[in-house]
């Protein structure tokens, strides 16, 4: 949309959304892709609750905090529409990318006992020089080219770890965050090429009913949940590996990993042989 001076001045970021600046709130450039970014606050917060209760390894609370990261960052994006904040968006969207690829390249070296530290340190260079090009030259084709190459990495990593495990509640986590994140990825490039089209029938709509056509606000909310499953599957690939079992269960924002109960009365056998405990 055409930039509008609010609150926080005129923007500087090198991209401006579809949602008109300043449309419900002085204080907030883009009201709605602020406010949807809670799907990427809430399900992080709730989910470094649980890593530390359940006393999962370190890197799935660190995972949840980038997850939280992005989701401060990008309401700092949204809210102000500033190119230092829009840095804070889109830089630990690639950090977060690079943690989770390390995570997953860590579970098929301990299915495959193959050689993995030079991976570590090559996504730490990557990160590194991907800061530094992007400070350098802040084209947004730049960032959204590293971070499609990433996801893709992450997908191609995803599908060989499941296929190596006979696990239901593993493929349900693939299959609904895969399903959450390319509905994601569909409407925000939508909003992208259609945003003139979009933004005429937004007006001829009740007010009630425009809030729905925020396609990039939909975008935050699939994708941010998409990313707190694929945290999940992370987690449980990993435990299943380890020969640690846990499962898939209904929380307080939706799905959890939890350890699965021992049995009372020290009878150890049902744990042993994987029988869910409801």
């Amino acid at each position: 949309m055409a930039p509008v001076a609010g609150f926080w001045g005129r923007p500087t970021s090198t991209l401006d959304w579809c949602e008109a600046n300043y449309a419900v709130s002085g204080y907030i450039a883009e009201f709605w892709n602020t406010l949807s970014n809670m799907s990427m606050i809430v399900p992080p917060l709730y989910g470094i609750y649980e890593a530390s209760r359940q006393r999962f390894e370190a890197r799935f609370t660190i995972c949840f905090i980038l997850l939280l990261v992005v989701g401060l960052g990008s309401s700092a994006f949204h809210m102000t529409l500033l190119y230092e904040m829009q840095l804070t968006d889109e830089l630990p969207m690639v950090f977060c990318s690079c943690f989770l690829l390390y995570c997953l390249a860590d579970i098929q070296h301990m299915q495959t006992r193959s050689h993995f530290n030079w991976l570590s340190v090559s996504l730490v260079a990557c990160s590194a020089i991907f800061c530094l090009s992007y400070l350098l030259y802040p084209n947004p084709l730049l960032h959204q080219a590293i971070y499609g190459m990433a996801t893709l990495t992450i997908t191609v990593l995803d599908v060989r770890l499941v296929r190596s495990q006979n696990d239901p509640q593993l493929w349900r986590l693939f299959y609904g965050g895969l399903v959450l994140y390319v509905t994601a990825v569909s409407l925000w490039n939508i909003d992208n090429h259609l945003c003139g089209p979009i933004s005429q029938l937004r007006t001829r709509l009740p007010s009630f009913l425009r809030p729905f056509t925020q396609l990039h606000a939909w975008w935050h909310l699939f994708a941010g949940y998409a990313s707190y499953i694929h945290i999940l599957f992370c987690l449980k690939i990993w435990y299943n590996v380890r020969h640690q079992k846990c499962d898939m269960h209904v929380g307080a924002v939706g799905l959890t990993i939890r350890r699965a109960e021992r049995p009372a009365g020290g009878d150890t056998r049902q744990a042993a042989n994987g029988k869910r405990r409801d």
